[in-house]
């Protein structure tokens, strides 16, 4: 890191260590002024940290509480929005196709959210096949429906296990007590999309509730406009490429897209309570096109092709039912299922991929389904019947079915309605198996001011050695209001079921993954000030190991494998392999300060994290960790106009200089970076007098940014580069960055009716 973002870390932690001390000395003078009251109501209450319920202040990890109330009055509409614009520590990321999560320094490109575990009322919506959880669009949790998003930053896996190495978001939806009538909405986001739901909240009786809500969400817009590039000669074809579905034989890819992006995703969330049983169901269907590939190291794929997509299919149901067996034990079961697909396409002329297969053009054809269910028992013991001294054990045992494949089509064939495969299939997984995972958390609170939390999970998969993550946290209050946490967490990622088999023509079977293991500390103060006014400060150091990675082989790697018969290679010398590559130490701060006045007309909220990161493959030199910024900010402010006058809100966030995915593996001389970015938001909304219930909502977004940290296109390395065209590329940096859309603006209205009104 440059020494210009060191000293600026340095000056950001001291002002807020400064401030924390301030606010520690004044908070005698400051508790006389406060009453219990207020305190005990500005905290949130969170469950996803241990699994049980806890104020905020007291939980074993820093964590974000986001209230439906900001959800519309800062114009969330998704939960990457929400992790953006309202939560400490957390940022995504998004290359135009998906979208990334980073947390703490640390972001993993293209790994769709894997790193981070998604819940939804504490079921894992992460898939088996490659990991992934989708905040975008395609997360398919209708906003109107969430009560409060939960997100914990730091290792989760001792009670959650794979997946919660940056973190657990769990989102919490209604329930109809509170929810109570009829819901419908619509919105436009003018000249790009619109989105039309429905929902209802139904009490039946005193030991019933249903919740319900379903969503369609539509995307026509806008073109982009993507720098073109020359990407030279096929030498097969003995012609340039052609990367336009019916265009010329020219070698140049990028330009002006008419068919892309494009996106069609209905969904729904059905929640039904019934005494002691919690029954919910969720699905979603995500199919949106593909304006150009991603990372595509072949430097094969077509540009704007009408026919490029891909799709996300997910049902899920998980049942629960509570049982006080006495006045200390309270036994919790639970048995899930989901079902998932997808089906993905990427069409080239290449003649290595097509020609020599007897066809001009042709199209790769990826399908996968993965089937999961699984059983969970949990007891808590609370032995003082007081909550100061509660044991949590748990056992979850989960079955697992996955099949994929990959066709290669003639792309003409297709066209004409006919299908036709040039090719074997490759890319073929049959994988079923069963993991375990058994859990202990201890928790005691022997004073008022010491509250002590520890635990472990052992996770027991085929694919490698029983994994184990502990945890241990200790905070103490030493004086009103005020709160200090000490955290030792530790957290593991399994390989997925692609990253473990996948293969292909150009891509070698991994051999032996390992899971990714992280270990962090941390310490951190909060003070509650006045009322609902806090601050909070901590610091952390994370390591990182064994990290999974698509490694692109050498060709002295390439020849090896075809001497010992894993691979046959037609005119081809680029192959890739999922290998244990990297390790990734971090250290920073987070902090932030949030609040409202007595009446809670006027809210506001400053949130700032910075860290330094050392990214290690082996490789070569040690660098920073590509497309994680060195700091990252979010502020907001908001204030609701007397009498039946609207809300008026402003959100923003700033995100630090950032290398992009291949600043550091792509031979680009000098490394591309992109600038600093600032993405600003205002809404206004309010109710509409003249029909009850009936209110609306209008957002404005810009971002600064012009680029996302993403390399694009066929030219993934200097190594392979040709001429530019594009004229907005420095000339000796032959490489297209993934476009913004830096202006959307979105009205819309709700309507709420029935007995909730």
């Amino acid at each position: 890191m440059s020494a210009g973002p060191f000293r600026r870390t340095r000056r950001l932690c001291g002002a807020l260590l400064a401030a924390t001390a301030v606010v520690a000395a004044s908070a005698p003078a400051l508790a006389q002024d406060t009453s219990d009251l207020q305190q005990l109501l500005a905290e949130p209450v969170i469950t996803t940290a241990s699994k049980s319920a806890e104020t905020a202040s007291v939980a074993p990890a820093m964590s974000t509480t986001i209230t439906a109330t900001d959800l519309r009055r800062y114009g969330i509409h998704t939960l990457a929005e929400a992790l953006d614009f309202l939560s400490l520590g957390a940022w995504t990321s998004s290359n135009g196709t998906t979208t990334d999560v980073g947390a703490r320094g640390v972001i993993l490109p293209q790994d769709r959210g894997s790193h981070v575990l998604l819940l939804v009322d504490g079921h894992a919506v992460n898939e088996p096949i490659f990991g992934t959880a989708l905040v975008d669009r395609g997360s398919g949790i209708p906003l109107e429906m969430i009560d409060h998003i939960e997100v914990i930053l730091g290792p989760g896996s001792v009670l959650y296990g794979s997946n919660a190495m940056l973190g657990v978001i769990n989102v919490i939806t209604k329930r109809a007590k509170e929810w109570q009538g009829g819901h419908a909405v619509g919105e436009w986001e003018i000249g790009k999309g619109a989105r039309a739901a429905a929902g209802v909240g139904l009490v039946l009786g005193e030991d019933a509730e249903v919740t319900f809500m379903a969503e369609y969400y539509r995307q026509y817009g806008p073109s982009l406009n993507v720098l073109t590039e020359q990407n030279g000669f096929d030498e097969v074809a003995l012609h340039p490429f052609q990367f336009h579905a019916g265009g010329p034989r020219d070698g140049v890819w990028g330009g002006t897209t008419t068919n892309t992006p494009r996106a069609d995703i209905p969904s729904g969330v059905l929640h039904l309570t019934w005494r002691n049983f919690d029954v919910e169901m969720g699905g979603k269907i995500d199919k949106q096109s593909l304006p150009y590939d991603i990372n595509d190291v072949s430097g094969e794929a077509y540009f704007d092709d009408p026919y490029a997509f891909q799709t996300n299919r997910h049902l899920w149901v998980d049942a629960k039912h509570h049982a006080t067996l006495s006045e200390v034990v309270l036994l919790t079961s639970r048995v899930y299922a989901d079902t998932y697909d997808y089906e993905r396409t990427a069409d080239t002329s290449a003649g290595a991929e097509c020609l020599i297969y007897g066809s001009a053009n042709c199209r790769a054809d990826a399908t996968g389904v993965g089937q999961w269910m699984g059983l969970e028992e949990q007891v808590s013991f609370d032995w003082l019947r007081d909550t100061s001294l509660v044991t949590l054990v748990g056992a979850e045992g989960r079955l697992r079915r996955v099949n994929t494949k990959t066709d290669t089509l003639d792309y003409d064939a297709f066209v004409a309605g006919a299908t036709r495969n040039i090719r074997s299939s490759y890319d073929v997984i049959g994988y079923r198996d069963e993991t375990l995972g058994a859990y202990a958390q201890q928790t005691w609170r022997p004073t008022p001011w010491l509250g002590l939390n520890a635990g472990a999970r052992l996770d027991v998969d085929p694919r490698f050695s029983p994994q184990v993550s502990p945890r241990a946290a200790a905070t103490v209050n030493p004086w009103k209001g005020g709160t200090f946490k000490a955290i030792y967490a530790q957290a593991f990622r399994a390989p997925s079921i692609g990253e473990s088999y996948s293969y292909g023509p150009d891509q070698l079977a991994a051999q032996n993954l390992r899971p990714e293991v992280e270990r962090s500390v941390e310490g951190s103060l909060e003070q509650q000030i006045v009322g609902p006014n806090k601050l909070v400060f901590g610091v952390f150091r994370s390591w990182w190991d064994d990290l999974i990675e698509l490694h692109l082989l050498s060709l002295q790697e390439i020849a090896q494998a075809e001497a010992n018969g894993s691979l046959s290679l037609l005119n081809n010398s680029i192959v890739t392999q999922y290998r244990n590559l990297t390790t990734i130490e971090a250290s920073g701060f987070d902090g932030g300060v949030e609040g409202a006045t007595t009446d809670g007309s006027l809210r506001y909220a400053l949130n700032v994290s910075a860290a330094t990161t050392t990214f290690d493959d082996g490789r070569g030199p040690t660098h920073p960790v590509p497309v994680a910024p060195t700091i990252f900010g979010n502020a907001r402010v908001s204030y609701d106009l007397p009498g039946a006058l609207p809300t008026v809100a402003l959100a923003g966030r700033v995100l630090g200089q950032r290398p992009t995915d291949r600043a550091f593996d792509g031979n680009f001389s000098p490394p591309p970076f992109v600038g600093p970015e600032l993405g600003l938001r205002g809404t206004i909304s309010g109710d509409i007098p003249i029909l009850k219930g009936l209110s609306y909502r209008a957002t404005i977004d810009y971002t600064s940014a012009s680029f996302a940290p993403y390399v694009v296109g066929p030219v993934q390395s200097a190594v392979f580069a040709g001429p530019q065209t594009g004229p907005a590329v420095v000339v000796g940096n032959p490489y297209v960055l993934a476009p913004l859309d830096t202006f959307r603006a979105t009205v819309g209205l709700q309507w709420d009716f029935g007995s909730g009104q």
